[in-house]
């Protein structure tokens, strides 16, 4: 098995460089397109995501920064 990196992707293939089949990537993609099809896209998404959000407001933490070590 080869591991490829591009930016934030990674491509497993195989000696000869057939893409690798993933039943966890595959049932991830399968997910994201059934969410987007629930939801009108994108933006209906992102909108449901952000009302869970708002509705769960007392449940996220916000910390305030730290600020940067100094080193010598």
């Amino acid at each position: 098995m080869r591991v490829t990196s591009f930016g934030n992707a990674v491509r497993a293939t195989d000696v000869e460089g057939t893409m690798i089949e993933d039943p966890i990537v595959e049932e991830v993609h399968r997910t994201r397109e059934r969410l987007l099809a629930e939801y009108g896209g994108m933006d209906g998404l992102l909108r449901e995501f952000r009302k869970i959000e708002d509705e769960m407001r007392d449940r996220v933490v916000r910390l305030e920064p730290r600020l940067p070590i100094r080193t010598a």
